[in-house]
């Protein structure tokens, strides 16, 4: 008989937006980067294959790599850590799998900011908690009203989920709301969940991280990916920080689900910690630069959007075609673009998703057929 808490988790699977495609269409749902890896980068992977050394590494992680992980987080981000508070995953996903696995228990809540990375209303209801959520105003370019946030606690609630730069809006969160959301999570001694994949691809307003708040990452739990801002999606490799004590519980848990992270992805986070800074620069500008394009597009032909503060993703209002499935179909077979419809990220009806995660010529080729056929 199926497990209870399998059958109670939310389906995620979006293959049905991806059925009758019409030929030569052009992709804007990817939700990773699609840009060759780092030069630098490459040169790590080929010298650790011909090394032809594959001893299993360590547990928590290759020493250098949890140095280097909790070195970047105490000078760049201002979280005050070290390696002891570095857990090595198998990308983002397993980190959050055993950061909910140490935390929630039937019958929590947890706090989550919509829309959102479906996968958190999924974790939760394995664990068979209760998902509360915090609704923005999307006519304030998807503002956040924190004047009541306290008052979404009760008795039950147990971690705060917090996605910057957010998927799939690109909504950055302010230095100022951040350090709201972790007082008032250490006012009612509730986790605190910042998922910070995107971290490096923010334009206007800079990142700044929740663990960063606290003298101590005692109540915060901070989840990296090197999927997004190295482009290494395929190597599945990511981090964990968090306390000691509890770095020390979920590495055991981590012992007996998967043990250690693929040796040759290790040996290349490491190296992509060592990316210039300028090799980033670069990058976020051409993310940037794709990001003006479409939202001159928008502007131009009169298409409300969430401006994108970080991120590759952009938010339109598509609701003159119906509802958000509806608007994806119509908006397909009119100008063959293909986006995600926002409802599975949980938004305001009519949202689309347009990824500039896409190569350069295919936004072009995306904004010429929307001017053309809109």
């Amino acid at each position: 008989m199926l497990n209870k808490a399998i059958g109670r988790m939310s389906e995620i699977d979006p293959s049905r937006y991806f059925q009758n495609l019409p030929e030569n269409f052009i992709n804007l749902t990817y939700g990773e980067p699609i840009m060759p890896v780092f030069p630098h980068i490459q040169d790590a992977i080929s010298a650790a294959i011909a090394s032809q050394t594959y001893t299993l590494p360590p547990l928590r992680g290759i020493a250098g790599l949890r140095e280097k992980a909790a070195e970047r987080l105490t000078q760049l981000n201002g979280i005050n850590c070290d390696a002891e508070n570095i857990l090595i995953t198998n990308g983002c996903h397993e980190a959050l799998g055993l950061t909910c696995s140490a935390l929630l228990e039937p019958g929590d809540e947890v706090i989550v900011f919509k829309p959102d990375w479906p996968m958190y209303q999924s974790m939760a209801e394995y664990f068979g908690c209760k998902v509360v959520y915090v609704i923005p105003d999307y006519q304030k370019g998807l503002s956040y009203d924190l004047s009541n946030f306290s008052a979404l606690f009760t008795d039950k609630t147990k971690a705060v989920f917090l996605n910057t730069p957010q998927n799939p809006s690109g909504v950055v969160f302010p230095e100022a709301d951040i350090r709201n959301i972790v007082e008032t999570c250490q006012q009612q001694q509730v986790y605190l969940i910042a998922d910070e994949v995107y971290e490096k691809l923010a334009f206007e307003i800079p990142h700044f991280s929740a663990g960063a708040a606290e003298e101590t990452p005692e109540l915060v739990f901070t989840l990296h990916s090197f999927s997004k801002g190295y482009a290494l999606s395929g190597l599945r490799v990511g981090f964990l920080c968090a306390a000691k004590a509890v770095i020390n519980k979920i590495a055991n848990l981590k012992t007996d689900l998967s043990f250690s992270t693929n040796v040759i992805s290790q040996k290349a986070a490491l190296a992509a910690l060592h990316t210039p800074q300028d090799v980033i620069d670069g990058m976020v500008q051409d993310y940037r630069d794709k990001r003006d394009q479409l939202m001159q597009c928008f502007d131009d032909l009169g298409i409300y959007y969430i401006k994108p503060q970080g991120a590759f993703f952009v938010l339109a209002d598509f609701s003159q075609f119906g509802d958000d499935e509806t608007g994806q179909r119509e908006l397909l077979e009119q100008t063959g673009i293909l986006t995600f419809p926002g409802s599975f990220y949980g938004t305001e009806p009519g949202y689309l998703r347009f990824s500039y995660s896409a190569t350069s010529e295919d936004v072009a080729a995306a904004i010429e057929s929307l001017r053309t056929n809109l």
